[in-house]
């Protein structure tokens, strides 16, 4: 029987002359296999789906919402000024982050957006604590020395 149906098929294939390709009636997909294919794909479809989809859902919560606002935070409390390589290397840290997303490298431009945020909170921590220090205690003239005078004055 089965040698009887296997000789059916071969004779109903359409054979391509152009392109001398074979299609037989048996290759073709019936509707009631796609249902079943598509039921046992749908959840490994999804778990895929998922898994590729959070590389730029972290990026955006990592580079776009806390790396950029720590940044924005020490530059407000005066980083740039009393904690110049702290925040020079978080705004560099974060500016790497965006480029490496932009050639959809999240994975990398995350660990960048988590260095620039580490920086950036080093950097306002320093700042915070110098300009407090700094303000309680002006740099004193030096011993035995009259202030300096202007340009202009002779004696």
């Amino acid at each position: 029987m089965w040698l009887r149906r296997k000789e059916l098929h071969l004779t109903k294939a359409w054979v391509d002359p152009i392109h001398g390709s074979c299609y037989f009636a048996r290759t073709l997909p019936r509707l009631r296999d796609l249902r079943v294919g598509v039921r046992a794909l749908g959840a490994a479809g999804l778990l895929a789906a998922a898994v590729s989809g959070c590389g730029p859902l972290e990026y955006l919560n990592q580079v776009g919402g806390k790396a950029a606002r720590a940044v924005a935070d020490a530059k407000a409390a005066g980083a740039e000024r009393h904690a110049p390589y702290e925040y020079t290397s978080a705004v560099e840290y974060l500016h790497k982050a965006r480029e490496e997303a932009g050639y959809a490298e999240y994975q990398v431009a995350i660990d960048y957006g988590r260095r620039a945020e580490e920086f950036a909170l080093r950097a306002q921590a320093l700042a915070e604590e110098k300009s407090r220090s700094g303000a309680a205690t002006e740099l004193p003239a030096a011993p035995g020395r009259a202030p300096s005078a202007a340009v202009g004055d002779s004696p």
